[in-house]
């Protein structure tokens, strides 16, 4: 009696094994395809590389469901979740996904970013235009602040990317005045009639320079011929100019 007792504990424990090693046989395991944690740049392209199941007997892969998506468009976090369900359970994983902004916004200058001034006269903002790829113009953000030479433009967009940038202030007279002759360059008269200097005006951005101009040159009224004047003029910067204007005496 006792050995029938023995053969059916046996049987049951043989039956049980079984049952076991069936139930780790075809549970399913789940693995995903690329890195569980991923950062995107905004407005870049997002391609899901999915996941993979199988048990020791077949191959689920067409049966891994997958939930969540992710919006490149907008920041934020996202979840993309995959699962599969078989005869002895299911699993699931989870994919996270951040899009992010680390694109800085960009600083334009009107104008030179380097800037020659007159001395003693202020400079005259040109204006700017900043830009930013997701929070778009933030021309109305910019702080602008004046250190010694220099003016500084910074712009800070939602993402705390910053940029700053400056324009320098030169203080020095770059700018050859000119000369502008009254009346004709070219002046016909005839002999023994007078000649009468119709005159000039100096345009000078930095200073006025109307007393500086030489005259070089002369009209012999009772002699036929061709006769140049010369207006010459520097300024203190010592940035010149010349105009000429041609006398004939018929």
């Amino acid at each position: 009696m006792k050995k029938w007792h023995s053969y059916i504990f046996l049987l049951l424990f043989i039956v049980g094994l079984g049952f076991v090693i069936y139930l780790f046989l075809d549970t399913p395991v789940l693995k995903m395809r690329g890195n569980s944690n991923i950062t995107l740049e905004v407005f870049s392209e997002y391609q899901d590389e999915g996941a993979t199941a199988r048990t020791f007997l077949q191959n689920l892969d067409s049966k891994v469901k997958t939930e969540g998506t992710v919006d490149t468009n907008k920041l934020g976090n996202y979840e993309i979740t995959y699962s599969v369900s078989g005869v002895n359970g299911s699993s699931s994983i989870v994919r996270f996904v951040s899009v992010v902004d680390t694109t800085p916004p960009e600083i334009t200058l009107k104008g030179e970013e380097t800037i020659s001034v007159c001395p003693g006269k202020e400079y005259a903002e040109e204006g700017f235009e900043a830009m930013d790829n997701y929070d778009g113009d933030l021309t109305e953000q910019v702080k602008v602040e004046r250190q010694d030479e220099k003016i500084i433009y910074q712009v800070t967009d939602s993402s705390n990317n910053e940029t700053i940038k400056e324009r320098t202030i030169v203080y020095e007279d770059k700018s050859s005045p000119s000369i502008v002759l009254k009346g004709d360059k070219e002046y016909h008269i005839k002999r023994s009639e007078p000649y009468r200097e119709p005159g000039f005006t100096v345009i000078d951005d930095c200073e006025s320079s109307q007393g500086n101009v030489e005259i070089t040159g002369y009209v012999d009224v009772n002699t036929q011929g061709v006769y140049p004047i010369t207006y010459r003029i520097k300024d203190n910067a010592g940035n010149e100019a010349s105009v000429t204007r041609t006398v004939y005496v018929d």
